[in-house]
C-alpha cells in the first residue's frame, strides 16, 4: 500500500488491524523463551496462516511481526547483527500473506 492510498483510505473511514500475532504465533507452537521474530522467520507458513485469517476476518492492514524486531531486543538473543535482515524477510513474508486490498 503506497503512503498515498492508505492516507486516502484514513480519510475516508476507519480501517481496522490485524490482532495479537504474538498470541497467535504461541497457539501455532511458538515456545516461550525464544526469538518470536526468529521463530516466525523459520515458520513462515504460521505468519501466512494467521495473517491470512486476519485479512479474511476483515482486518485492513497487517503488522509485520517484528514487535521485538530492535536491537535491544534482538540482542538478547544474540541476533542483533540480523537486523536489517530479519526485519526486511518479515516484512516480505507478511506482504504476500493477504490478496491487496
Amino acid at each position: 500500500m503506497t503512503r498515498s492510498r492508505f492516507r486516502e483510505l484514513v480519510a475516508q473511514r476507519l480501517l481496522r488491524l490485524d490482532g495479537a500475532m504474538g498470541t497467535e504465533l504461541t497457539k501455532l507452537g511458538m515456545p516461550t523463551g525464544v526469538a518470536p521474530e526468529l521463530w516466525a522467520l523459520e515458520h513462515p507458513e504460521a505468519v501466512r496462516q494467521i495473517q491470512s485469517a486476519y485479512a479474511a476476518a476483515g482486518a485492513d492492514l497487517l503488522y509485520v511481526p517484528s514487535f521485538g524486531g530492535n536491537a535491544v531486543k534482538l540482542a538478547k538473543f544474540s541476533l542483533a547483527d540480523r537486523l536489517v535482515e530479519i526485519n526486511a524477510r518479515l516484512a516480505e513474508i507478511s506482504r504476500f500473506a493477504a490478496p491487496d486490498r
